[in-house]
């Protein structure tokens, strides 16, 4: 076999492993370093090249001088798992593929109806199902009015849902002390019921709040994400955009979050006034997570309006959700509020863009002006 310009044959090796031998006090050379000054070597090229040789010359020694063993396919079984860099480099990059893909649609999501109806979109406040504080009183009382507007159903008359986060507790490390005290319904149980009511409810988006955010107990597995999609719903981590896209034309852009960054002590709307006036181009700016409800309308301050006018509004909505009996809300002495749990977006697809979005805490209320609406734009011919 041709030798490579690094390769060192077995006289080779043993004529170099004779001199490393002739070093030392009394010897031809006094220290490693004279040895390999005398060869025109660095120490550490020296050092090189004598494991090498006495590799050689250890491999190259017959069976007849000692016993010896060989495992064939050695290699492969210590290393045949491990990727090579390259497979490393094109495994990352497809990974990013998929991941910009993934992202540059969720920049906008476009949710397409097939049909030109007043219709509702009834965002649920943080539902917090497994605390012993979730108004189960209004929980079901909103899902029995959702199942009559349900257009699955056969309702003329649509309500879809949006969830925007917090849909369990989740408590992790210290926090699952509360476990016992203020909350009975364990995780196993608590999955039940967000699989039944996924199920149940006509939703078109859930988005996943820091409670659901926090480490579960198997960080590769996703049991929310896992249940929306099997009833093909869209789940994602905090915020998402939506653009609500009617036959007829109409789009109404929906910036939805679990919350905005931006706090003030005298206006709970005070984070999605800022979106309005720099962050994005939204006709309605929804959160939850600070438990209390406020909505706004407000001229919307997009790039269109500051060429042409303020001639749209912009609407801000902040529900509520279904933790009334909070002890941390008591701690510090947060005002309650008994309304506001959910707040229904009614958009009528045939109007103007001024009187296009209404919003209601109400949502028996919402949903009986929706059947109205429709009623009476099937009584003038606009319905067909």
């Amino acid at each position: 076999m041709p030798k490579t310009p690094n390769s060192m044959s077995f006289e080779e090796a043993e004529e170099l492993v004779a001199k490393a031998k002739q070093v030392g006090r009394n010897k031809t050379w006094k220290k490693q370093s004279d040895l390999a000054l005398a060869m025109d070597l660095t120490i550490d090229q020296l050092k090189g090249r004598l494991k090498s040789a006495r590799h050689i010359i250890k491999m190259d020694r017959t069976t007849d001088d000692n016993q010896s063993y060989t495992i064939p396919g050695l290699e492969k079984m210590v290393k045949h798992e491990d990727l090579t860099a390259d497979e490393i480099i094109n495994y990352a990059h497809e990974n990013w593929r998929r991941k910009k893909e993934k992202d540059d649609l969720l920049e906008l999501v476009p949710i397409k109806f097939s049909k030109d109806l007043v219709t509702g979109i009834c965002v649920w406040g943080d539902p917090h199902l497994d605390d012993g504080g979730a108004n189960w009183d209004v929980l079901t009382s909103l899902m029995e009015t959702l199942k009559k507007f349900d257009p699955d159903r056969g309702s003329p008359d649509p309500i879809y849902s949006v969830n925007i986060g917090d849909t369990h507790n989740n408590w992790q490390r210290f926090l699952s002390l509360k476990y016992s005290p203020e909350q009975k319904m364990s995780k196993s149980m608590v999955y039940k019921v967000i699989e039944m009511i996924i199920e149940e409810i006509n939703w078109c988006l859930i988005l996943r709040g820091n409670h659901d955010m926090w480490e579960p107990s198997n960080k590769q597995y996703d049991k929310m994400e896992w249940l929306a999609s099997a009833s093909g719903v869209l789940t994602v981590d905090w915020r998402v955009n939506v653009d609500f896209q009617f036959p007829n034309g109409t789009s109404v852009k929906a910036d939805f979050r679990h919350d905005f960054p931006g706090h003030s002590m005298y206006n709970p709307l005070h984070g999605m006034q800022k979106a309005n006036l720099f962050n994005t181009n939204a006709d309605i700016y929804v959160a939850g997570h600070k438990h209390n409800y406020a909505k706004m309308e407000m001229p919307s301050t997009s790039k269109t309006n500051h060429e042409t006018g303020f001639k749209t509004p912009a609407h801000l909505l902040r529900v509520k959700g279904f933790k009334d009996i909070d002890s941390y809300s008591d701690q510090h002495g947060f005002p309650r509020q008994d309304y506001g749990h959910a707040g229904l977006i009614v958009i009528d697809p045939f109007t103007t863009q001024q009187n296009r979005i209404q919003i209601y805490s109400d949502i028996d209320y919402g949903a009986n002006m929706i059947k109205l609406m429709n009623d009476d734009y099937r009584k003038k011919g606009v319905i067909k």
